[in-house]
């Protein structure tokens, strides 16, 4: 039996129709035929797929009608994306936002890409704003953080995008508010949620309904965003899921009636008022301090901008300027950030992302065939020699196999190699991935972005900056990027990180604490990060010789419960211990404590700590700043979620951080910093500690250490040595950091250092990786 057209039109409307999806997909053939037979099959489906008959697949079909015209080859290139914006209106008449807001949402923003791959902006400008209105609609359906994120998801970068096209309409000033707008929502409602006085109700009952409101509210999504036992069965788990989702929407929505009754009541009219305007951005350039500049950076398929927020100068007031960089495309930093075989079969051949998250190791010995580590890297290395790629995972590999004691386990089955040995042997090969990456990373984003953006930010009068970065951007490094002089980007002008703007400013209207209210340090919590130790002692030394009251918790002291009271109390906290980004359920990502104690940032992002006046959180740990990729321009990570909790800054790293360095880099921040810390900003200090620690040499080292205080008794040593020879040697080395797969006591690599009593002129972190990963969130 067939289905014809005469006797299952239905069906073999259907089939048409997936047939028609099937060429667009098809990797054998000529593309332009695939293509042409594609746009045949759904025009085919259309004969019966009518308007009037069967309305929804009409849309459906029309919808991917568009898009196959969108990527057709034959005919001109004018002509087919008229037709594609003529089927995608078709869709729309029955994908409209009242009916059908998450397909309305979808097909603005195929209209909105077609009209600015024509470039028609004016076009691409109003698709986009309509788009931007479902999406708005979808987040207000959503549920929690979670919810909101799927639906972002989704969302195909469209404020960044509607941005650029503002932008290219010399409408400024309407382009920073846009991306302001889409940046970290969930960030912006929290600390206006924050903010939010109660006080401010001059009616005692209804102050009373709106602070018992307020705590169910908290209530219902803290028990949201807790992780269930797993010890609960699956239909458990996803009951408690709905149950939990229920109370949380309840809560919401007796929360939001209630701030609509107290703005009726005109109890004040504008209670937590999240409106957003072009004044609000300049105010948070010029509250920083003057001529700062906020710095929006945006890549879009069409090239990229930055869009900046000038805080008021002396002969001028506070204003928008804007630059374009065309170089700066979303294919450019996706290549920075993952690199695959474009042969279909998906090998990774380098990108930061993996590099971060230390996957290298991992994705290597799962894709390329070898019993031996050794087996699978001459595969690699024949494959990249063979095809002309160069390859940052390849070059770790043959670095790696430089090292000794890593060579000798490469030569091993791995199915041989003990626990101890395997996770040995991927700590330190993702460490040389890493590096390989912040080389190339660097280089390309200074020449490509950060160079012309700095220039041009300094003849503009810039004084001092907050980057930014949208989208995948965020994930970098920026501040630690060299310009053609040889400095940092951090050395060049005093520079942070921020997710919003508004997260500067709404930090300024919270209460403050003074110098006075001290300092609380803890280190190494789980034991076995002796450096993480002499770290805190020695903070805690430097603050008393700067006449600080503060303390220090070491070890087993160094609970949950005392860092929750020093986040609410000081002015200062230092935590040195381990971090873990949870790359499966960011919610879980964690600073681990003593006693096998953890604080989430589902605890941070459900208002279970109030960091309000903390004037900076030293985190470090390691992955503290490392995001969330998949939430674009949420900008989910711990520190973040620190900042939503209400601190000033946060100086926090990206990735696995080595426990010595981040010891020098830390103590010698203390040491810039505090003398300082009433009249500059921790970003400056910062910048000067990098810069210190990539340039000293061994002897300039060992004299510093030298003069710390001697009250810190011995220091710990530089780790097991495994071989030495006279120009090198090779040492295990604790990191601080560790992925969900490590043990506690496996948190550490092999490196080779310099040797340090025969090369006193050498310079052992002079290599990003064990600097750069650090930077001030905030201000």
């Amino acid at each position: 039996m067939f289905w014809t057209l005469d006797e299952f039109p239905y069906f073999y409307a259907f089939l048409q129709h997936n047939l028609g999806v099937a060429y667009t997909d098809r990797i054998a053939g000529e593309r332009a035929e695939n293509l042409e037979r594609a746009i045949a099959c759904q025009h085919e489906a259309l004969r019966v797929q009518t308007f009037d008959v069967f309305p929804l697949d009409y849309a459906d079909t029309s919808n991917d009608l568009g898009s196959i015209y969108r990527q057709r080859i034959m005919g001109g290139q004018d002509e087919n994306l008229a037709q594609a914006i003529t089927c995608y209106r078709e869709a729309l008449r029955i994908y409209t936002l009242e009916a059908f807001p998450r397909k309305s949402h979808e097909v603005r923003l195929n209209i909105a890409e077609t009209e600015a791959q024509r470039g028609n902006w004016e076009a691409a400008q109003q698709a986009y704003m309509i788009a931007l209105e479902a999406e708005d609609l979808l987040v207000a359906l959503g549920t929690g953080t979670l919810g909101r994120d799927a639906i972002l998801k989704e969302g195909r970068e469209a404020a960044t995008r509607l941005a650029y096209a503002l932008h290219r309409l010399g409408r400024v000033s309407e382009a920073a508010v846009t991306i302001e707008r889409g940046r970290a929502r969930g960030l912006a409602e929290a600390l206006a949620f924050d903010a939010a006085d109660p006080a401010l109700i001059t009616d005692e009952a209804l102050r009373q309904r709106y602070i018992s409101v307020r705590a169910e509210l908290v209530s219902a999504q803290a028990k949201l965003h807790a992780s269930p036992s797993r010890e609960l069965d699956e239909n458990t788990r996803r009951r408690l899921d709905l149950d939990h989702t229920a109370a949380y929407r309840q809560a919401k929505a007796a929360f939001d009636a209630l701030v609509t009754e107290i703005r009726a009541a005109h109890d004040p009219a504008d209670f937590l008022n999240m409106s957003l305007n072009a004044e609000t951005i300049l105010n948070a350039a010029t509250h920083v301090c003057r001529g700062h500049a906020l710095v929006y950076l945006v890549a879009t398929p069409w090239g990229g901008i930055t869009v900046v927020a000038l805080g008021e100068q002396e002969a001028s007031p506070a204003r928008f300027v804007s630059l374009a960089i065309p170089d700066l495309t979303n294919t450019f930093v996706n290549e920075l950030i993952e690199v695959r075989l474009d042969d279909h079969s998906e090998k990774l051949l380098g990108g930061f992302a993996p590099a971060q998250m230390g996957k290298g190791f991992e994705l290597l010995c799962q894709q390329w065939d070898g019993e031996t580590f050794q087996e699978k890297v001459k595969l690699l290395h024949a494959t990249c020699h063979s095809l002309q790629k160069n390859s940052t995972l390849n070059n770790a590999a043959q670095e790696a196999l430089s090292c000794l004691p890593f060579a000798a386990l490469a030569q091993q089955a791995l199915t041989s190699l003990s626990r101890e040995d395997y996770m040995l042997m991927q700590a330190t090969f993702d460490a040389f991935f890493l590096q390989q990456e912040l080389t190339y990373c660097l280089e390309r984003l200074g020449t490509t972005v950060l160079s012309p953006v700095m220039a041009w930010l300094q003849e503009q009068g810039a004084t001092s900056l907050t980057l930014i970065p949208c989208g995948q951007l965020a994930t970098f490094p920026l501040t630690a990027v060299r310009l053609p002089d040889g400095r940092s980007v951090g050395e060049t002008l005093p520079t942070s990180v921020a997710p919003s703007a508004r997260s500067l400013l709404q930090s300024s209207t919270t209460s403050s604490r003074s110098p006075e209210a001290g300092i609380t340090t803890f280190g190494d919590p789980h034991g076995n990060l002796d450096w993480s130790e002499a770290e805190a002692r020695t903070v805690y030394t430097l603050a008393r010789r700067a006449s600080l009251p503060v303390e220090v918790y070491l070890k087993k002291q160094a609970t949950r419960e005392r860092l929750l009271t020093a986040l609410s109390q000081r002015w200062i906290v230092n935590a040195c211990c381990h971090g873990l980004f949870d790359t499966q359920d960011f919610l879980q990502s964690a600073l681990l404590l003593a006693n096998k104690e953890r604080i989430t940032m589902a605890e941070m992002l459900s208002h279970q700590a109030d960091l309000r006046g903390l004037r900076l959180l030293q985190l470090a740990a390691c992955q503290t700043a490392q995001l969330d990729l998949q939430a674009h321009d949420e900008v989910h990570s711990l520190a973040a979620a620190m900042l939503q909790a209400g601190a000033r800054a946060v100086i926090a790293a990206q990735w696995v951080v080595d426990d010595k360095a981040t010891y020098l880099l830390m103590v010698r921040f203390a040491q810039e910093w505090l003398p300082r810390m009433e009249y500059e900003p921790p970003a400056a200090a910062l910048a000067r500690a990098q810069s210190w620690l990539c340039s000293v040499t061994n002897q300039e080292l060992a004299h510093w250490q030298s003069a710390l205080p001697r009250s810190l008794g011995a220091l710990p040593n530089d780790g097991q040595t495994l071989t030495q020879g006279t120009h090198r040697s090779w040492r295990y080395i604790p990191v601080r950091g560790r992925s969900a797969r490590w043990k506690d006591d496996e948190a550490q690599l092999m490196i080779r250092y310099g040797a340090e009593q025969e090369e006193p002129t050498a310079q052992p972190y002079a290599h990003p990786y064990y600097w750069a990963g650090f930077h001030v969130l905030g201000w």
